[in-house]
């Protein structure tokens, strides 16, 4: 499948429509136009194996023969793991797309935390309730010994919840463009996320 921005190809139609909407959704709601032009061209080839199911990440296009892109704008190779489902992947796709939009800093924005939290900033309501992001989720955190699995879900999200209104200044209200970048920049190291709270 292939749009203006959007060049998908490898695994099945079904899984093609469902990679390439998802894209557009991602662009289209959690980025500005300025953004959408910092990210550039995205390629991602679903027949690709990455070590882990769930994981995503992003690169340089390979050259491809015949790929053609008169306008020589910036291109981005998206790789994503096969065990992502709908919720997921778009949550995957937005963390790995802040990571190349704020590739014109440098180097400085590799901070797999502070990406996270601006992800907690950009994401609409409906994914804010049940989010993965699997940096809230994968640091060593704390918890009161006994503490059931569900528990510690909870608490996690209710950090995200938190970031979130610390951010946009409700939960359910998302954010997008330079004016939340700066705030993520700000506010950083006040974040749950990166103080590494313990639960109570």
């Amino acid at each position: 499948m292939v749009t203006d921005k959007i060049i998908v190809v490898g695994g099945t139609s079904q899984r093609r429509k469902m990679v390439s909407t998802t894209i557009k959704s991602v662009l289209n709601n959690d980025f500005t136009s300025k953004e959408r032009n910092n990210i550039g061209v995205v390629y991602t080839n679903l027949d690709r194996k990455l070590p882990g199911k769930y994981a995503a990440d992003t690169g340089n296009v390979p050259l491809l023969k015949g790929m053609k892109n008169p306008g020589h704008r910036t291109m981005v190779d998206l790789r994503i793991g096969t065990g992502l489902n709908k919720t997921d992947l778009h949550q995957a796709i937005l963390h790995e797309f802040v990571h190349q939009n704020r590739k014109r800093e440098g180097e400085n924005y590799k901070n797999e935390r502070r990406t996270d939290l601006e992800v907690v900033g950009r994401l609409p309501a409906s994914g804010i309730k049940n989010a993965k992001l699997g940096y809230y989720f994968s640091e060593k955190l704390r918890f009161p010994a006994h503490t059931s699995l569900p528990k510690k879900i909870g608490l996690v999200r209710g950090q995200i919840r938190q970031d979130r209104r610390m951010l946009t200044g409700s939960v359910n209200k998302s954010a997008e463009g330079e004016r939340l970048e700066s705030r993520v920049d700000k506010m950083y190291k006040k974040s749950g996320i990166a103080k590494r709270r313990r639960y109570p």
